[in-house]
């Protein structure tokens, strides 16, 4: 080859770095600094941990919502979304005197009811590890694996006094995002308001409660087939517990807006949406009207994101006076952007990679167990559709507006429960073995409206299906 050839060769490629760099100028440098703190820093530091704590960083700088999401919180996210998981489907609690786990129900279809397993087992071992000290999530996460792999059960059946061996092989199931107060012996769950006679106008009347646990790909769905039984049997109210959501998908949100909504003012009342340069661009809900009859909307300190977008705008409508709504609780989180998650594809992990730097194994050992990382940009905020901006900014002040207040009147606090002034911690173990209790399907139905003992603001929301007329009387935006 000519001499002048190679003397081209290399001028293109000098020409091409050149070009990349200019392209880029900011990536050789990251590139730079991260061999620089890998071989020279005080400790010994993995290419991983350099990659995470810069993506981590860089993302940071946007705002406090924009975030790195590694595989391990990527493959939750996505099940959270998705509703999907894998579970033998047992139902358990446990309890300290004596210290045992117990299976509640099992769930419909799943492998420990074709199983066998029956509410009442106490669960010994799993896969051959006692039980004995196990905590609730070391037990819930041996339960939920993979779909496909093998969990072996050592039972105890009092009703027998024998001791049993069940092989389980977890299947797909479905993690419902909306759930009703308690479950039943059958696995289903209770959409039914406990009744009491310590609250005025509760008793007698037939309350739906549904508990909106986060919006996923299926909440619009199982919101929309609650509303219509509920339709069907002729409940009087809804209580619409938002409380603890942290949000999720705003399609989602939007939809089940739309379920309580009169079609005709859709086009005067709607949710905004706020992108920076394109102004505001109405959000409405193409899903028709189901619930008419008056609602109580439950909020807490943790009720963020879409779980927001759909409390306020059933306040503002209430407001207007086009639908009997309220909300009831405590001030929400304050989170009032939009976050776009972009999948960043197999990358390394080192759960699976014993090497990670070794070039000849790397890509091959990625392939062979594909994790998946992501990251999420806010992009736009949404207002309510009084336009009130729910967002809470880093230097916000407690006086200043964001988030969802309760309606005036119907503002109560979980610290308002007698119980918890006079011995917090012991308040706490109670409701939380309550709550474990009749979601294992394991509280009878006569210890039901219990519930009014932990739960000062479902007392409270329950209160307000005492006089409609006055409770639900709308008033005008602004005031």
């Amino acid at each position: 080859m000519p001499k002048s050839h190679l003397y081209w060769i290399f001028a293109t490629l000098l020409v091409s770095i050149f070009s990349a760099w200019c392209a880029d100028p900011y990536a050789g440098t990251f590139r730079y600094v991260m061999r620089k703190v890998r071989s020279r820093a005080i400790r010994p530091l993995t290419e991983r941990e350099l990659f995470d704590a810069g993506v981590a960083g860089l993302l940071a700088s946007v705002d406090e919502n924009s975030s790195y999401i590694p595989p391990r919180r990527y493959e939750k996210l996505n099940q959270e979304f998705t509703q999907e998981t894998g579970s033998v489907g047992v139902l358990f609690y446990q309890t300290e005197a004596p210290a045992k786990t117990w299976v509640g129900t099992t769930l419909p279809r799943s492998a420990a009811r074709l199983g066998g397993v029956l509410p009442g087992d106490e669960i010994i071992a799993i896969n051959g590890v006692s039980l004995k000290s196990a905590s609730f999530e070391e037990v819930s996460a041996k339960l939920q694996v993979p779909v496909g792999t093998e969990v072996s059960l050592e039972l105890f059946r009092p009703a027998t006094q024998k001791k049993l061996s069940v092989l389980l092989v977890s299947q797909r199931q479905t993690v419902p995002s909306v759930t009703g107060f308690a479950r039943l012996n059958d696995g289903t769950w209770s959409f039914r308001l406990p009744q009491s006679q310590e609250i005025a106008g509760s008793e007698n009347k037939k309350i739906l409660y549904v508990h909106v646990e986060n919006f996923g790909e299926k909440t619009v769905g199982e919101m929309r087939q609650i509303l219509r039984q509920g339709v069907a049997e002729n409940a009087e109210g809804l209580v619409l517990d938002l409380t603890g959501n942290g949000g999720g998908l705003l399609e989602a949100a939007i939809g089940v807006c739309g379920m309580f909504l009169p079609e005709s003012t859709r086009e005067k009342y709607y949710p905004c949406v706020w992108v920076a340069g394109a102004g505001k661009t109405p959000v409405v809900s193409s899903e028709k009207r189901i619930w008419t009859k008056p609602v109580a909307v439950l909020i807490d300190r943790h009720t963020a994101s879409a779980s927001e977008i759909l409390a306020a705008c059933l306040q503002d409508y209430g407001e207007n006076g086009v639908i009997q709504a309220v909300c009831v609780g405590e001030r929400s989180y304050g989170k009032g952007t939009i976050q776009e998650i972009f999948d960043l594809g197999p990358i390394p992990d080192d759960r699976y990679l014993e090497n990670e730097n070794d070039p000849r194994t790397l890509w091959e050992k990625i392939w062979q167990k594909p994790v998946r990382g992501g990251f999420r940009i806010s992009t736009a905020m949404y207002l309510s559709p009084n336009g009130r901006v729910i967002h809470r900014f880093p230097k916000a002040k407690k006086t200043d507006e964001w988030g969802v207040f309760p309606n005036p009147g119907w503002n109560v606090e979980q610290t308002a429960a007698t119980q918890w002034k006079t011995n917090k911690k012991q308040f706490d173990a109670d409701r939380l073995e309550f709550d474990r209790l009749r979601f294992s399907g394991a509280l009878p139905k006569e210890k039901w409206s219990s519930v009014y003992d932990f739960d000062p603001v479902l007392k409270r929301a329950a209160e307000v299906f005492n006089d409609v007329p006055k409770n639900f009387s709308p008033k005008t935006p602004g005031q």
